[in-house]
């Protein structure tokens, strides 16, 4: 293939960058089983939640490739939650003698036995403490949550080497969310790092209007946090939808209402959140805000995905929800993923945390999505491009596509992230993309993203 050919074909990139107003990307529907509640999907696809049996709540897991099962209780119990579960398909939550871990609970975890089933382990609590729930891990094993008495909860970290840690003496209370570099951020705003036990607390978005408290509710691998920002209001409109990046600060993302709350975010930037009881928005970075049900194919079949908290979403923007077949009635958990391939991930990632995905459709009259994320915030990327793979050391860091023909500038938003449409069709012909910027801030002054190969189509 000529030079001319892949100058042709990659720098149409540079013509496609995408408005806000494009149209969403279109998922096919997997429903996984009859269930009430989705809490957490995983990074490889694995879902898990509540669903009611009889009287009591209990916990489940599915994947696309495996249908919704029950998960395993110690004998005696009754009822149990599972609120978060990692790439190794780990599962945390609680379970208890009453109906509902609300009553009674102990925090658990499920292990995979490699036999397709689930082996149930209790994680403690603190002294004296009448009970206790495991709310969020991570890929490191780390797990937190909180032990409770009659009245108070208490921060905890379930793996601690000692035994379970009482971390109310740091100032944290109720975790929420943990990501892989052990940043854990709490119901109050407040973000501790594992590592060395500080415990950062974040000003509250400059006015007017006037706000009094933030509430965070999930975390991603660049320590962005989405959550709530409470406005100090006399009046019901005292919620807006949020999220705080650490170079930017807060981006305020809905107007506010007397429920509104952002409760997931993923490391592309995309935030899941709810504005009011009618709106609940998915928004995905560099390309707009979306209802949950924008995103079903048409080819998908009846689905309508129900307007609640429960939703998740991983960085392959795929997307559990709660879902009615309206043909049959029948409602429960779904997995919604986008339609088309990604691009193949060459690796060599690095200095930085910046990765690059292209996902889609890359035949004749389709296009992909490229994204990048990680990069320095509202700052300057060039995508280099070539014909052939042949990593070289660059500036403490691998460069894949060598010789690079052509050097394609992309801006970054706020959040790092930088996004442009490729254009199918004009193949056979496979290109291979790498993204290097300057930062300042690495030893050689340098970063570089994972490489991908885009195989065009005809």
């Amino acid at each position: 293939m000529s030079r001319f050919a892949l100058v042709a074909a990659v720098s149409m990139l540079s013509l496609c960058a995408p408005s806000l107003a494009q149209s969403p990307p279109q998922c096919s529907v997997t429903f996984l089983g009859p269930a009430q509640s989705v809490s957490a999907l995983s990074e490889t696809g694995v879902v898990v939640g509540q669903a009611n049996v009889g009287a009591a709540t209990r916990a489940w897991v599915a994947s696309a490739a495996s249908p919704l099962a029950l998960l395993p209780l110690p004998a005696g119990d009754q009822s149990s939650w599972a609120l978060d579960v990692n790439e190794q398909g780990v599962i945390v939550g609680a379970v208890s003698v009453q109906i509902s871990p609300e009553f009674q609970g102990r925090a658990a975890k499920w292990l995979p036995d490699g036999k397709g089933g689930y082996t149930v382990h209790e994680l403690g609590k603190l002294p004296g403490h009448i009970g206790s729930v495991a709310t969020a891990l991570d890929n490191q094993g780390d797990i937190v949550g909180y032990s409770k008495t009659g009245m108070f909860r208490y921060a905890v970290l379930f793996s601690a080497p000692g035994g379970v840690l009482d971390l109310n003496p740091l100032g944290v209370f109720d975790p929420q969310a943990i990501n892989d570099q052990r940043q854990m951020v709490d119901k109050q705003f407040k973000r501790l790092d594992l590592d060395t036990m500080i415990v950062e607390s974040f000003p509250l978005p400059s006015g007017p209007p006037a706000y009094q408290a933030a509430t965070g509710y999930a975390i991603n691998e660049l320590g962005q946090i989405a959550g709530t920002a409470v406005l100090a209001s006399s009046t019901s409109c005292v919620y807006q939808a949020a999220r705080h990046m650490d170079d930017f600060g807060w981006q305020l993302l809905s107007p506010c209402s007397s429920i509104a709350n952002a409760h997931d975010i993923n490391d592309l930037g995309d935030v899941l959140f709810k504005w009011n009881l009618i709106y609940n928005i998915v928004h995905l970075e560099g390309l707009g805000d979306f209802s949950p049900q924008q995103l079903v194919s048409p080819d998908a079949g009846p689905w309508s995905v129900l307007g609640s908290f429960n939703m998740d979403i991983n960085d392959a923007r795929q997307l559990a929800v709660i879902a009615t077949d309206t043909s049959s009635g029948v409602t429960g958990a779904a997995l919604l993923t986008p339609i088309g391939s990604p691009a193949a991930d060459l690796g060599h990632a690095g200095p930085g945390p910046a990765q690059l995905a292209v996902f889609g459709d890359l035949s004749s009259g389709g296009h992909a999505d490229l994204t990048l994320w990680g990069a320095p915030e509202a700052g300057l990327v060039f995508v280099a491009a070539g014909l052939t793979e042949a990593p070289t050391a660059f500036k403490g860091g691998t460069l894949v596509p060598v010789p690079i023909l052509l050097l394609l500038p992309l801006a970054t938003g706020p959040t790092g992230t930088a996004h442009a449409t490729v254009p199918g069709g004009g193949g056979p012909l496979s290109i291979d993309l790498q993204a290097v910027f300057a930062d300042a801030s690495l030893p050689g002054g340098f970063g570089l993203s994972n490489a991908v190969r885009v195989d065009l189509l005809p």
